[in-house]
């Protein structure tokens, strides 16, 4: 009856830290779900932050107008979305901007910025 006793306890004890072990692995799972799904959804609204039609790129929404306008009409139309003329400050968004918002054969407007050192 001891030895019986024993090995039942022996059992439960092994089920116990089974169990104890798969529930731990389980949490660290359903963690790493949670901080990945958390990750691609930030990603996603990130994305998504931008209005219909306009391009996403570094941070940035970009979009071209259809229509040709003077400088100060841009901007003004700009200001109805929030946004101002772009301001290149990368070779990176020259790049991202000659690829994919205009055709470098047309005109368009960017904002000006001067640093002074």
């Amino acid at each position: 009856m001891l030895i019986r006793s024993m090995f039942l306890l022996l059992v439960l004890i092994t089920t116990i830290s089974t169990n104890s072990f798969y529930e731990n692995w389980k949490n660290k799972l359903k963690k790493l779900k949670t901080e990945t799904k958390d990750k691609v959804t930030g990603k996603i609204q990130e994305k998504s932050q931008c209005p219909i039609a306009w391009q996403y790129f570094a941070a940035s929404c970009y979009w071209k107008f259809p229509i040709k306008r003077s400088w100060s009409e841009a901007r003004k139309e700009c200001a109805r979305f929030r946004a101002d003329l772009v301001v290149i400050d990368s070779d990176n968004e020259f790049d991202y901007i000659a690829k994919n918002v205009t055709d470098l054969r047309e005109d368009f407007y960017v904002g000006f910025h001067y640093h002074y050192q």
